[in-house]
């Protein structure tokens, strides 16, 4: 049942009630079909131009556990919102700088009645499986010229590579290092003549 703001009552929220009168076009309820549903997600900016409508999707739910859902992409939005600004969890007033995309997914029911707002993990394969190089974001140097370099155990100048996004945690490395290159999760602070560490303006 929709609610509506009673301006008589100084903008309350109010329920319709039974036997109320209501204008043409006012929206009283919405009717749903539990077995047909649509999952609603944001998507990052990193992945955005490797979607397209109509892929297929994976969709696990929490309320059933074990059981995958196969569905479709729809409706992927062409206007970016900052991450921050779509997060409810994100700290401070301040843009991330990160554009999220909103998208639809249609999810077939598999004869299984569905409630709104149920949460939902979702898998889009946009490439074929294959090898990569991911080190932690942490381990990533930016270099005054602009480029993505890391530290290398022993090393005492840091090593310039490749990267590209791979999610929040990691990033992936198509040149620069190999498999078994042992390097630093942080970049350490450069140390004076008598050996006391120096702080980056």
């Amino acid at each position: 049942m929709r609610t509506y703001r009673d301006w008589r009552s100084g903008g309350q929220t109010r329920e319709y009630s039974v036997g109320e009168e209501r204008h043409p076009g006012d929206v009283v309820a919405d009717v749903i079909d539990p077995s047909r549903m649509k999952v609603k997600l944001v998507v990052h900016e990193a992945d955005y131009h490797e979607l397209q409508d109509g892929m297929t999707v994976e969709i696990s739910l929490p309320a059933y556990p074990g059981h995958v859902f196969t569905g479709k992409l729809r409706q992927l939005g062409a206007i970016g919102r900052d991450r921050n600004r779509v997060d409810p969890t994100s700290e401070g007033g301040r843009d991330s700088e990160i554009a999220m995309f909103n998208a639809e997914i249609d999810m077939d029911s598999d004869g299984r009645n569905f409630h709104p707002g149920m949460s939902a993990i979702i898998k889009i394969r946009v490439h074929s499986p294959r090898e990569r190089l991911l080190i932690p974001r942490s381990a990533i140097v930016r270099l005054d010229d602009g480029r993505n370099a890391v530290r290398l155990v022993g090393e005492a100048e840091p090593k310039v590579v490749n990267s590209q996004y791979f999610n929040d945690l990691y990033v992936e490395i198509p040149a620069g290092l190999q498999a078994g290159d042992e390097i630093l999760l942080s970049y350490p602070l450069p140390v004076d003549d008598d050996g006391g560490a120096v702080a980056k303006p």
